[in-house]
């Protein structure tokens, strides 16, 4: 039922963004301090539009996955720390840094 609910505000606002038209509701400056025009809406990273898009992605995949049947999701899990690890460049080793989803297989979480 989310997901057909968030499937139907994506199609709004795609029109909204598509036709030009404004957002309902929605505040005429940034919190950045630019004017809130679609464009800068839809790249600026401080205004929540990009979050936003993040977050029900995000969202929808941990649903779909649920809907298979997938039973240990979970939902931005903290990573564990990588104090003194090698890591590939553009590795997140920032404390507080989360997955997305976390779907265990074959293993029960403790």
């Amino acid at each position: 039922m989310i997901l057909l609910w968030k499937i139907k505000i994506v199609f709004y606002l795609k029109l909204y963004f598509t036709y030009n038209f404004g957002i309902k509701d929605a505040a005429r400056k940034c919190v950045c301090g630019n004017d809130n025009l679609i464009n800068h809406s839809l790249i600026c990273k401080r205004g929540g539009y990009v979050s936003l898009r993040h977050n029900s992605l995000r969202d929808v995949l941990a649903e779909l996955l649920e809907t298979a049947g997938c039973k240990d999701v979970t939902i931005e899990p903290l990573l564990i720390p990588v104090n003194g690890r090698e890591l590939p460049a553009g590795a997140n080793k920032a404390e507080g840094a989360r997955l997305d989803v976390l779907l265990l297989i074959g293993r029960r979480r403790q």
